[in-house]
């Protein structure tokens, strides 16, 4: 029987022909990796497609599904903000019959878009 240090000389001599439990495991991780980089690369790729396809306002608004109830609600709010804002304007100066009025637009207008987006949302509920 041959000596433990003749088996090592041999074994660097001549590497084994089997692929040992290392080889195995970095060889599945390498491949793990690799898959995982194009999955990374294939969303990055679609997310930019998206953005590229949105533009600014789609950006900004979102997509055609959302952007009508987005400003529907950015109206709402701003004209809110309006006729508060003018109602305390007619309060501190004399002239309120004038901003009081102005306010009421204001107000319709975010009444008007608030109609808007609940009558937007029962019909939507309607059809499914």
């Amino acid at each position: 029987m041959a000596s433990e240090r003749d088996e090592v000389l041999k074994q660097v001599v001549e590497p084994p022909t089997q692929p040992t439990k290392l080889d195995e495991a970095i060889s599945a991780g390498t491949t793990e990796a690799e898959r995982i980089t194009r999955q990374q690369l294939a969303q990055k790729h679609e997310m930019d497609r998206l953005k590229a396809e949105l533009g600014w306002f789609g950006i900004l608004f979102g997509t055609e599904n959302h952007a009508s109830l987005v400003i529907g609600f950015v109206v709402v709010f701003c004209g809110m903000l309006g006729a508060g804002g003018l109602w305390c304007l007619a309060y501190k100066t004399g002239s309120r019959e004038f901003w009081s009025g102005e306010a009421h637009f204001a107000l319709g207008a975010a009444t008007t878009a608030l109609g808007y987006i609940f009558g937007r949302g029962s019909k939507d509920g309607n059809s499914k």
